[in-house]
């Protein structure tokens, strides 16, 4: 008979331990006492080391992350975030965990430490994570007041990106993806923009012939020295200045057409150093156009071409994958700038220096399956110069 009493005493102490863990599970969770055990899980799973100086965790309100740290600087990276604010408290993210709702990140700031030695290469390290689709999540993701800073060697600190605002919002996949970015250039002259929507198959996000895209981006005087510092210290790439403009425009349907139009411009291009050696040739513009379509897996290229002082040339044509490719192309190269800007990189000999002269090209390119037809024409044009001081 007392059997009974002790099960139902027991019965109702486990349901009141299960509802007091469950009403203060958040508290437990803001508070230090499981914040270490946390981190410390995340940590074996990151290159890198995250701390987080304090976290709040509601059940029906958003959950809130400030002081947030990511220390890779084995990698040069360092990135500190002032506050992360989700807009999804525990249970929403419980019942739902594919929808993040809403994330903004406040005042992130990147810091990307320059090597006078390029990282090496790990592309060899690292294994392929192929799978068969995406991660099925949704949300809204805003970015605010963000940077992007450099650190050279000597320790001396840059300012190469300010004010960041980005608002990516993917919170239902059956609707246009909407995006918007803005950015500003460390030194206040250029400027990054970019906004528009691209929708995707809902029953297949991946099928890129279904891809509908309104979009637009526009950079405006970005001096680019800033930017290929970062790559020149990750890879075999050379250093340069300038002065970068684009303007481009993607809309249309895959499925039935979707234009391509730019314009690219460079102005008082410098480059030096990686692969080019002792060279360090100067151009005082570079200008290139695109006006293409892309429909049915087939780009046609109604035109593709590229002015400077050293090279003209222009493409047209269809590529269709494995299907009836037609290129058609031409160029006109001053011999005389190429050799006098790259006599390393063409590895010339010091004796040889050509005053005048112009190398003119063209080509087409015609394939059907397994069949490709290449044809080709070359001149040379007003060739002067010394070879070993004789006339060339």
């Amino acid at each position: 008979m007392k059997t009974k009493p002790v099960l139902l005493w027991t019965a109702i102490s486990l349901f009141f331990v299960i509802f007091v863990g469950v009403v203060f599970l958040p508290a437990i969770l803001s508070s230090n006492l499981l914040k270490p055990r946390i981190l410390e899980s995340v940590n074996r799973h990151l290159p890198g080391q995250l701390q987080v100086a304090e976290w709040t965790f509601k059940w029906f309100s958003g959950i809130k992350a400030k002081g947030i740290i990511y220390d890779h600087r084995q990698d040069n990276v360092f990135i500190e975030v002032a506050e992360l604010k989700g807009y999804r408290g525990l249970f929403q993210l419980l019942a739902d965990t594919g929808n993040l709702g809403g994330v903004e990140v406040v005042r992130p700031q990147v810091l990307l430490y320059l090597s006078d030695k390029p990282s090496p290469d790990v592309s060899d390290k690292t294994e392929s994570t192929q799978s068969g689709g995406i991660p099925a999540f949704s949300g809204i993701l805003k970015i605010t007041d963000g940077s992007i800073h450099t650190v050279d060697p000597a320790g001396g600190e840059k300012i190469v990106v300010k004010d960041l605002d980005l608002y990516l919002d993917i919170s239902d996949i059956e609707k246009p993806i909407t995006y918007q970015v803005f950015l500003i250039s460390g030194d206040t002259v250029g400027t990054f923009s970019g906004e528009g929507t691209l929708t995707l198959s809902a029953n297949n996000p991946l099928d890129l012939k279904a891809i509908q895209s309104d979009g637009s981006l526009k950079i405006t005087n970005w001096e680019l020295e800033d930017v290929m510092a970062i790559m020149a210290s990750r890879g075999n790439f050379p250093s340069s200045k300038g002065r970068l403009n684009v303007d481009l425009a993607l809309q249309g349907s895959a499925a039935k057409a979707m234009d391509i139009k730019g314009k690219l411009s460079l102005n008082r291009l410098e480059l030096w150093g990686g692969p080019l050696g002792a060279d360090r040739p100067q151009i005082k513009g570079i200008t290139t156009e695109i006006d293409g379509t892309i429909s049915q897996d087939i780009l046609s290229l109604n035109q593709l071409k590229l002015q400077s002082s050293i090279a003209n040339s222009s493409v047209q044509g269809k590529i269709a994958g494995q299907g009836q490719n037609q290129l058609e192309g031409s160029a006109d190269i001053n011999l005389a700038e190429v050799f006098s800007q790259l006599p390393e990189t063409l590895k010339l000999r010091q004796d040889l220096t050509l005053s005048q002269g112009k190398l003119a090209m063209s080509a087409s390119i015609k394939s059907t399956g397994e069949v490709t037809a290449f044809e080709s024409n070359a001149r040379l044009d007003n060739l002067k110069g010394l070879s070993k001081g004789r006339p060339v």
